[in-house]
C-alpha cells in the first residue's frame, strides 16, 4: 500500500496557490486539528510544517484563551461564512519561543474531497501597530508640548501677577501695576479694579488701565447690582459675552467694554473689591481666562489688603509721630519745670532749715546757760527736725533727678566704687563700728559710676540701720557672674523682713518702722530700684524675720561669660 501523505487532502493548484501568499495561512477540519499551513505560517510562528500538521489550532494562541477559542471554532462551523479581517479586534498569535504578538485574522470556509474545511489567513501586523503606537505616541506629545507651552504661558502671567503683589508699593502703584500684568495676561484692552467702600455697601473705580484709563472717578455701585454688584455680593466669577445684553450698572464698562469677565477679590472668604477685565470687541472668554482672573485675583485681593493695612499703619505712624512730638514737647516743658522746682527746693527750700539748724545748735552752743534742760531738749528736736528734713529734701532731689537725667553705662571695676560707697556711706564704716568683709575679686560691670556708688551706699546704709540694739552691724559683700549678668549681693545681719513686705519696702515713702526706732528717710530702696533700672538692671532681696537680709543688685557683665 502506498503511504499516504500528512499534507492535507487539498486540490494540487490551490495548494500551490496559497502556499506562497504573504499571510499565513492554516487550513483546520471540524476537531480543530490543523491539517494544511504554508511556507508563512512557519516564519511567522517559528514552527516547522511537520510539528503544526496534526496539533489543535489552539497551540498558535496565548494559552490564556484556548479555551473560549474552542467555543468559536465550534460556532464557525455551526454557521461557516467569510469573515474578513477586523481591525477593530485586539488578537495575539503564540511564536515558538512563547512571545507573544498582534495578529489580524479572516476567516472563509472551504469545501474538499473530504468534507468542510476552515481556511484562515493570519496577518502578523506588530510593525503597524508598532508604528501605530509611535504615531499616536507623537501626536501626543506634540499635544502635551502646545499643552505645556500654555501653562507655561499661564504660569508666567500668574507670576508676573505674583511679583507684583509681592512688591513693596503704595496702594496706587500697586493697583496699576497688577492691573496692567491682569490685562496682559488675558489680552484685554481694559481692566479695572474696583474697592469696597468704607461702609461695605457699594463698590469704587479705584484703578484703570487701557480703555479708558484717563477715568478718575464714577458714581458708586450698590452691592448686587449689575455685574460687579453681583460679583461682589455672591463672590463668583463670571463671564459675560456680550455687555449690552446686561444690565450694566458701572458707566466704564458700558463706555470701554463689549465683551468682559469679572472676579471678586477674596480675603479669608471676604470680599474687598472686583476685578474685571474687557474688550472692545465681542470676544469668546474660555472656562481658562476666568480660571485665571480667579487665581491672579486671589493673589492681588491679598496684596491689596496688605497695602491697605500699611497705608493705615503708615497714617498711623505718621499721626502717632506728631502726638509723640506734642507729647515730648509737653514732657520737655514739664522737664524744665521740675528742674526749675528742683532748683528751688535746692536753694530756697534749703535755706530756712539751714537756718533753722544754725540757730538752734548756736542757742545750745552760746546760751546753753541761759536755756533751761526743756529748752535744750527743744533745740534739739529741731535741729534733729530740721536735718532730717534736709536729708529728705537731698533724697527726693537725687531721686526725681534719676528720672531726667542722661544715663551713660560704660565698663568699670566694682572693687574701688565698693570702697568709694562705704566711704560715703558714713564714718561708721571706717571707724569700725559696722564691720565690712568683701569676698574674693569682684568683677567688672557695664553701669553708671555715680548712681551705682549711690546705690551700693545706699544699701550699706539700710545693712547698718536695721539691727538689734547692742548688736554690732556685720555687712558681706560678694559677687556672682552668670550667663553675662554679674549679681552684687550685700548681706547683713539685721532684723530681716517678712515676706509680704520684700515689695514694699522699695516704694518710696513705704517704711515698716517708725522714725523713732530706726532713722531713714523711707527713699534710699526707691532710689535703688529706680537706679537700677535706668542702668538696665535689677534689685531684690532675699530675708526671713530675725535672720537678716541679702539684697542683691543685678548688671550687665563686661565681656562674655
Amino acid at each position: 500500500m502506498a503511504r499516504r501523505s500528512r499534507r492535507a487532502p487539498l486540490e494540487s493548484s490551490f495548494a500551490n496557490l496559497i502556499e506562497f501568499a504573504p499571510d499565513a495561512t492554516i487550513v483546520v477540519d471540524p476537531s480543530g486539528s490543523i491539517v494544511f499551513v504554508n511556507a508563512q505560517t512557519e516564519r511567522v510562528f517559528g514552527r516547522r510544517r511537520d510539528e503544526l500538521i496534526g496539533q489543535p489550532v489552539e497551540v498558535l494562541i496565548p494559552e490564556r484563551y484556548r479555551a473560549a477559542h474552542t467555543g468559536h471554532r465550534d460556532g464557525y462551523f455551526a454557521e461557516p461564512r467569510i469573515r474578513a479581517m477586523d481591525t477593530g479586534l485586539e488578537l495575539l498569535g503564540l511564536r515558538s519561543d512563547g512571545t507573544e504578538f498582534p495578529v489580524e485574522i479572516s476567516l472563509a470556509p472551504l469545501e474538499t474531497d473530504v468534507g468542510l474545511r476552515t481556511m484562515a489567513a493570519i496577518r502578523d501586523v506588530t510593525d503597524r501597530k508598532r508604528a501605530e503606537e509611535e504615531r499616536l505616541q507623537l501626536a501626543s506629545e506634540r499635544g502635551l508640548r502646545v499643552q505645556a507651552e500654555r501653562l507655561v504661558k499661564r504660569l508666567e502671567d500668574i507670576q508676573a501677577v505674583t511679583d507684583a503683589a509681592l512688591a513693596t508699593l503704595s496702594l496706587d502703584e500697586l493697583l496699576q501695576e497688577l492691573l496692567e500684568r491682569i490685562r496682559t495676561g488675558v489680552q484685554a484692552d481694559a481692566a479695572a479694579i474696583m474697592l469696597l467702600t468704607p461702609d461695605g455697601n457699594a463698590l469704587t473705580v479705584r484703578a484703570v488701565v487701557g480703555r479708558g484709563a484717563s477715568l478718575t472717578a464714577e458714581r458708586e455701585i450698590p452691592i448686587g447690582e449689575g455685574p460687579a454688584g453681583r460679583i461682589a455680593a455672591t463672590g463668583e466669577a463670571v463671564i459675560i459675552p456680550d455687555v449690552r445684553a446686561e444690565a450694566v450698572v458701572s458707566p466704564f464698562v458700558q463706555e470701554h467694554m463689549r465683551s468682559m469677565m469679572g472676579a471678586p477679590l477674596l480675603v479669608e472668604g471676604r470680599a474687598i473689591g472686583v476685578v474685571e477685565v474687557g474688550t472692545e470687541k465681542l470676544r469668546a472668554f474660555t472656562d481658562e481666562h476666568l480660571e485665571f482672573l480667579r487665581l491672579v485675583g486671589d493673589r492681588a485681593a491679598s496684596a491689596i489688603d496688605r497695602a491697605q493695612l500699611l497705608d493705615q499703619v503708615q497714617r498711623y505712624a505718621t499721626d502717632l509721630e506728631q502726638r509723640v512730638a506734642e507729647r515730648t514737647a509737653e514732657l520737655t516743658e514739664t522737664n524744665a519745670e521740675l528742674e526749675a522746682f528742683a532748683y528751688s527746693v535746692s536753694h530756697d527750700l534749703r535755706a530756712p532749715l539751714r537756718a533753722m539748724h544754725g540757730f538752734a545748735q548756736a542757742l545750745l552752743e552760746d546760751h546753753a546757760g541761759e536755756v533751761d534742760e526743756t529748752g535744750k531738749e527743744y533745740l534739739g528736736r529741731i535741729n534733729s527736725a530740721a536735718r532730717r528734713l534736709d536729708e529728705l529734701i537731698q533724697d527726693l532731689l537725687v531721686y526725681s533727678r534719676l528720672g531726667t537725667s542722661a544715663v551713660d553705662l560704660v565698663p568699670m571695676d566694682l572693687a574701688p566704687l565698693v570702697d568709694e560707697a562705704m566711704a560715703r556711706a558714713g564714718p561708721e564704716f571706717e571707724n569700725g563700728e559696722v564691720a565690712v568683709r568683701v569676698e574674693a575679686e569682684l568683677p567688672r560691670v557695664i553701669g553708671h559710676r555715680s548712681i551705682l556708688v549711690q546705690v551700693v551706699s545706699n544699701l550699706l546704709e539700710n545693712g547698718a540701720k536695721f539691727v538689734e540694739e547692742g548688736t554690732r552691724p556685720e555687712i558681706v559683700v560678694r559677687a556672682e557672674r552668670t550667663n553675662g549678668r554679674v549679681r552684687l549681693w550685700v548681706e547683713d545681719n539685721g532684723i530681716g523682713i517678712a515676706p509680704e513686705h520684700q515689695e514694699r519696702i522699695f516704694r518710696v515713702f513705704e517704711r515698716l518702722h517708725t522714725t523713732d526706732a530706726y532713722r531713714g528717710t523711707g527713699i534710699g530702696l526707691a532710689l535703688v530700684r529706680k537706679a537700677m533700672a535706668r542702668m538696665n538692671g535689677g534689685a531684690g532681696v532675699e530675708s526671713e524675720p530675725g535672720s537678716g537680709s541679702r539684697f542683691w543688685i543685678e548688671l550687665a557683665a563686661e565681656g562674655p561669660g
